[in-house]
């Protein structure tokens, strides 16, 4: 009993992933991280904005990564070619998940269900955000937990949102 013990423990990983650090060096998770610093006289200078407004809010990482992982599997961000914009959406029978889902993108929940969907079929819902902001800000924070072929599709994005923006995409 004890040998299997010892064996199951040292089957852990007890260091980072190597390409751990190059996740985190992203040009646009960067300057989003950049963005969210300030200087102490900032800090301490009175906002004319509220906190919310101004990104002050409280963000508990585990549960971007767990929405990440929602994304991921279930949602799509996809280029709407005809008017040039682009849209993050989200379509899952679990309405819990959605809400949650949509309370971070800040989008409204609304039913879903196709005219072709068969009568036997779960009810759906669906969130879906477009606004090139936003669609930014989510980009940048799903980023380091996506897997290789999200990321495609997130800098695929990225470079559409820098020559929206006039800014560099190295």
């Amino acid at each position: 009993m004890h040998h299997s013990s010892h064996l199951y423990m040292t089957n852990y990983l007890t260091s980072a992933p190597q390409n751990m650090q190059t996740i985190y060096q992203h040009p646009w998770y960067t300057a989003l991280v950049e963005q969210g610093n300030t200087t102490t006289s900032e800090f301490q200078s009175k906002p004319k904005q509220s906190k919310e407004e101004i990104g002050l809010k409280y963000i508990d990482e585990l549960h971007v990564a767990y929405l990440a992982g929602i994304f991921d599997g279930e949602g799509c961000l996809y280029n709407n070619g005809g008017n040039d914009s682009w849209s993050i959406t989200l379509i899952m029978t679990d309405l819990d998940v959605v809400q949650d889902f949509a309370a971070f993108v800040k989008a409204n929940v609304r039913d879903f269900n196709p005219t072709s969907s068969k009568d036997h079929y779960k009810q759906s819902w669906q969130c879906a955000q477009g606004k090139r902001s936003e669609i930014f800000r989510i980009v940048c924070s799903f980023y380091p937990y996506l897997c290789a072929r999200r990321r495609a599709k997130c800098d695929l994005f990225l470079k559409w949102y820098a020559d929206k923006t006039g800014k560099r995409y190295d």
